[in-house]
């Protein structure tokens, strides 16, 4: 299976869960493609890197994304700001026939624990994408990385029953 994961990550956290799911992946003899859903470019700006995920979101078999759940324009629980303006730039049927997959980490501590995963469900189900398996939702992820990345390869093989690869014309 080709596979796509776009992360977007402000400490690093979803950049690693994104390697290990790929590592899992690897090991299985899938073939994986990171991107993060930003880009520095060669001016040294900050931008969305949108050409470069369309492009993939279309050519994958499957597609996993991955955000951090963060303080957004006022409110807790939001999606990384990458995939919201992401979802802004593209049409209500980007998605159609795209399999995909969510994870989110988060703290429980706060009362929007993981809110991320629910914002980028809806966002796949709004352009008519669909989600292969229920979402991902870590807690914590730098006080406990063993235990999570036992909890990240259960996911990745659940995901692998149940995910299907794209015909090939």
């Amino acid at each position: 299976m080709d596979v796509l994961i776009v992360y977007g990550t402000y400490s690093g956290g979803t950049l690693e869960v994104a390697h290990e799911i790929a590592n899992t992946l690897t090991e299985q003899g899938h073939k994986t493609t990171l991107e993060n859903i930003m880009t520095t470019s060669d001016a040294g700006t900050y931008a969305l890197n949108d050409a470069k995920v369309l492009e993939g979101v279309k050519s994958h078999d499957l597609v996993i994304i991955g955000s951090c759940t963060w303080f957004e324009e006022g409110e807790e629980g939001q999606m990384h700001s990458g995939f919201r303006m992401f979802e802004k730039k593209t049409d209500p049927t980007t998605f159609e026939g795209v399999n995909f997959a969510i994870y989110a980490l988060g703290d429980s501590n706060y009362a929007q624990f993981c809110r991320a995963a629910e914002h980028l469900e809806k966002f796949i189900a709004d352009k008519k994408g669909s989600v292969a398996v229920p979402s991902l939702r870590i807690n914590r992820y730098y006080a406990r990385p063993q235990e999570v990345k036992k909890t990240i390869r259960q996911w990745v093989q659940q995901l692998l029953t149940t995910a299907k690869e794209k015909p090939r014309s």
